[in-house]
């Protein structure tokens, strides 16, 4: 009977090992695609001098590695917010390479919209991610609509 007890706790034991060992290998895979972001800014039109008309993003690799195949869907951003919208633009990056200052691109004057973004890349394994609109990172990749073909989280995802 002390086998089989000892046994049960053995398997416990193995059981628990196992799934620190799975979310150990999770965080490893998503360490590169966690340190890449995007953000908006707004700032003030260079023509007029009109506070918040001139939309941009911000991106950064924090990586210690380039991501590739890297691009950015803009949406303009109306209420009430939906999640079937198209992207109204899409900004092919090829390969970004690591920075320790965020890069900033200019999307255009407007003084009605403003915009969110999202990221898709390739990391330095191959593997697709995607920043949605929300920030959230998770694995898979963007139509060229920017409509992620992975929309809903799953418990691990990266905030």
């Amino acid at each position: 009977m002390g086998a089989g007890v000892a046994a049960f706790y053995a398997y416990g034991a193995y059981k628990i090992e196992s799934e620190r060992d799975k979310r150990q290998r999770l965080l490893l895979q998503r360490e590169q695609a966690s340190r890449v972001a995007i953000w908006p800014e707004q700032l003030e039109n260079p023509q007029t001098g009109a506070p918040a008309e001139a939309e941009c993003f911000w991106l950064r690799n924090a990586s210690e590695l380039p991501i590739h195949d890297t691009r950015v869907f803009a949406y303009a951003y109306r209420k009430p917010e939906s999640d079937d919208v198209t992207a109204e633009s899409v900004y092919d990056l090829g390969i970004v390479g690591p920075t320790d200052t965020a890069l900033r691109r200019f999307v255009k004057i407007s003084p009605r919209d403003s915009y969110s973004y999202a990221l898709a890349f390739r990391d330095a394994a191959g593997v697709m991610w995607h920043r949605n609109r929300r920030g959230v990172l998770l694995e898979g990749d963007m139509d060229d609509s920017g409509f992620e073909t992975r929309y809903l989280p799953e418990e691990g995802d990266v905030w």
